[in-house]
């Protein structure tokens, strides 16, 4: 078709044009806006990350990782980010007043997510392979159903498992078991909640809801698997917040309702 007078048509060179701003995180005083600006490249068949800063009105670009999503702020001025080297992951903190980059910390294991615990400790999410000492590059051993996903490739064996890592000690202490597979996370300094499913055969999309209490060092489930179809989550105060379908069918674009649960552990309520 024609375009109105004045505009100009789309087509597919018009959409490789179009910046997406996403990822947002506010520094701890708010006067900082860090965001990803994701941009198609044609030529190489991806999109092109650049991490940028709002602070005052004007808008900035900012040195990062490879994969600059996997950041948290340490303080109002400095960021840590993730770069990515596999099979490890090294963190660099970024001062955003001067750009500078400085080495932080490296950990043996690919990181997918990142969240800064009360005393120094931080969350991992990462990328486990429960089958690696097995695993033959020249084939794969299917034991678990579903084994493929769009943009995960073969996932058979493979989990996304949290992690405590203390840079002081330099070491790695396991939340979850090597079947769990966590499918949304979130928290704050004091506690971590996670959507997850432990299995060894079949996946299931109703996965429990559960609560790490960072000074316990304990995990609770408040919601038991089956109960929910989850597709986010949060700590709001002393509640887990949880956008959730209870609906027979697990589909993440059917309408869903907003649920909140003690941290503590109680009864779930539905809010909305």
């Amino acid at each position: 078709g024609t375009a109105p007078e004045g505009k100009l048509p789309i087509d597919a060179e018009a959409l490789t044009k179009i910046a997406c701003p996403c990822a947002p995180m506010y520094s701890p005083d708010g006067r900082r806006l860090v965001y990803e600006l994701v941009t198609p490249d044609a030529g190489s068949n991806s999109y092109r990350h650049e991490l940028r800063i709002l602070e005052g009105g004007k808008d900035r670009p900012l040195p990062a990782g490879d994969e600059s999503s996997c950041r948290v702020w340490l303080d109002p001025a400095t960021l840590l980010l993730r770069k990515n080297t596999e099979p490890a992951s090294a963190f660099f903190a970024l001062n955003v007043e001067s750009g500078v980059l400085t080495p932080a910390f490296s950990v043996p294991a690919q990181v997918m997510q990142i969240i800064a615990l009360d005393g120094g400790d931080f969350a991992l999410l990462c990328y486990y392979d429960r089958q690696a000492a097995e695993r033959d590059p020249g084939w794969e051993e299917i034991d678990e159903i579903p084994f493929w996903g769009s943009g995960r490739g073969i996932f058979a064996g493979r989990r996304c498992r949290l992690y405590r890592y203390s840079p002081d000690a330099g070491s790695m202490e396991p939340i979850t078991g090597e079947t769990m597979q966590i499918e949304h996370l979130a928290g704050n300094g004091g506690g971590l909640v996670w959507s997850g499913i432990d299995y060894r055969d079949v996946y299931s999309a109703r996965c429990g809801i559960y609560a790490y209490d960072v000074s316990e060092r304990r995990t609770r489930c408040l919601v038991e698997p089956g109960v929910l179809f989850t597709a986010g989550l949060d700590i709001l105060g002393e509640r887990v917040m949880l956008l959730s379908s209870g609906n027979a069918q697990d589909d993440a674009w059917q309408p869903q309702d907003l649920y909140g649960v003690p941290f503590a552990g109680g009864s779930l309520e539905k809010l909305a």
